[in-house]
């Protein structure tokens, strides 16, 4: 059943898309006139997204084992990409961690804590943003229960990033149990992944530079999908939109966190001053172009040539 609920959370989803489609078809009209300047500084903005993962995998590889070209880390993005949009449950990683295990021998426990580490930097910047953003915005019961949400994660995040275990052995006893055991497993990976970057200071530095270039690449990419649809919103709305985005990725139960994202933001949409509708019909644009943007990329990339071992080919 659980190998399955992805799916079926994902094809529920959908069927709702679909039926408010149909109760709603007027949401479809303003999707027609988006200008085709609009659609092709969103798609900038989407491939500048790919890029930066491509660069993860390639800042990471040659902080550790060897050397990765600009054009393979991009092939790397756009499969890693493609892979968490329209894969299982967080795809996409599963194929950039064998990948680089494979061919440039970046072992998975390295690739795990540099991608934990990240994950600590990416995410205390998007709190930073909509802490910020929810201080700006009109005060009500439900701003501020995101901004006591996102002050508890930046605070939690933060602990964690400083935060010095005891030797595993003597939680022994309590890693009998299989939750208990679950949640030690994740702090002692954030802990061995926050050592492993901070004593790698050029690749802590890459990774801190990274987030910020893919936190304002995701802020602007989401104003253009606004404008393009003729929806006002403030400053402070996008920051707050975007930083829902982004923190949508740590609950991706979906391929692409189809319906969950759009649940998260319909919740906030009085804080964010935009209705149910608009939500749907950003939410249509934005998935309507990853889709036929990742497809076309997965064609073009299909007979490519990531890497070539010594003694045997890598054609994907």
């Amino acid at each position: 059943m659980k190998k399955h609920l992805s799916t079926f959370v994902t094809l529920g989803f959908l069927a709702l898309f679909i039926g408010y489609g149909l109760l709603h078809r007027e949401i479809f009209t303003s999707l027609t006139h988006v200008a085709i300047w609009a659609l092709v500084i969103i798609i900038i903005g989407k491939l500048i997204d790919i890029y930066t993962t491509g660069l993860f995998a390639q800042w990471t590889v040659e902080a550790f084992t060897d050397r990765m070209t600009l054009a393979e880390s991009f092939k790397v993005g756009v499969l890693t990409t493609i892979g968490n949009f329209f894969g299982p449950l967080f795809g996409g990683l599963g194929f950039r961690a064998i990948y680089l295990k494979k061919y440039h021998k970046l072992p998975y426990a390295k690739f795990t804590a540099t991608l934990i580490a990240y994950f600590l930097i990416m995410f205390q910047f998007n709190n930073l943003l909509a802490i910020g953003s929810l201080l700006v915005l009109p005060r009500s019961h439900e701003s501020l229960y995101t901004l006591l949400f996102f002050i508890l994660w930046l605070i939690g995040f933060g602990i964690l990033s400083i935060m010095r275990l005891p030797k595993r052995e003597r939680l022994a006893r309590l890693e009998r149990n299989k939750f208990a055991r679950i949640i030690i497993k994740v702090l002692y990976d954030i802990e061995t992944g926050w050592k492993l970057i901070l004593s790698r200071r050029q690749l802590l530095v890459r990774m801190a530079v990274l987030a910020v270039i893919n936190l304002v690449a995701l802020y602007a990419t989401n104003y253009i999908e606004f404008a393009a649809l003729h929806i006002h919103t403030t400053p402070a709305a996008m920051g707050l939109y975007t930083a829902i985005v982004q923190a949508s990725m740590l609950i991706s139960l979906t391929p692409g966190a189809v319906g969950i994202r759009e649940a998260a933001l319909i919740l906030l949409g009085l804080t964010l001053g935009i209705s149910n509708q608009q939500i749907i019909q950003v939410a249509i644009l934005d998935r309507g172009i990853n889709f036929v943007l990742l497809g076309i990329l997965a064609l073009s990339t299909r007979h490519s040539r990531l890497k070539q071992p010594a003694g045997e080919s890598a054609a994907v």
